[in-house]
C-alpha cells in the first residue's frame, strides 16, 4: 500500500500530499472523538490542498485510500445508513497521528525483515 521514494523529503518519501492531509483531517476528528464520512474527509482534504496550492483530488481517490487504510488495519470503520443506503464512517484508532505513523513504520520493517531475513540491521 505504501511505497518508499527516497528522492522525497521526510514523510513525503512514504505519503503523497493528499494522503498526509487526509490523515491530518482524520487526526483532528479523532481528537474530538468523531467519525467522518468520505465526503467530509474529501472536502476537508481538498481545502487543505488548496491552501498550499496543490490540485484537488477526486472523491474516488480518497475513498480508495481510506479503504486501503481500513483493510490494512490503520482505521476504525463504522457503518451508517442514510440517503442512498449504507455508507462507511472512518476514524483513526489513535488520537495522536504519530502512533499511526509508528504502526506504519513497524509494518514496513516487518515486511523488509520478511523479504530479507538473511540481513540483520542490529549490527
Amino acid at each position: 500500500m505504501f511505497k518508499l521514494d527516497t528522492t522525497k523529503p521526510g514523510k513525503y518519501s512514504v505519503f503523497k500530499t493528499y494522503e498526509l492531509d487526509a490523515l491530518y483531517v482524520l487526526e483532528k476528528a479523532a481528537q474530538h472523538g468523531g467519525f467522518l464520512s468520505t465526503l467530509d474527509i474529501w472536502t476537508m482534504t481538498n481545502e487543505r490542498l488548496q491552501t498550499v496550492g496543490k490540485e484537488p483530488v477526486s472523491r474516488a481517490t480518497i475513498i480508495n485510500y481510506l479503504k486501503a487504510l481500513d483493510e490494512n488495519g490503520y482505521l476504525n470503520t463504522e457503518s451508517a445508513t442514510g440517503k442512498g443506503g449504507h455508507r462507511s464512517l472512518y476514524r483513526l484508532p489513535h488520537v495522536n497521528l504519530e502512533k499511526t505513523f509508528a504502526e506504519i513504520i513497524e509494518s514496513f520493517m516487518k515486511k523488509i525483515n520478511e523479504a530479507f531475513p538473511e540481513i540483520s540491521l542490529d549490527e
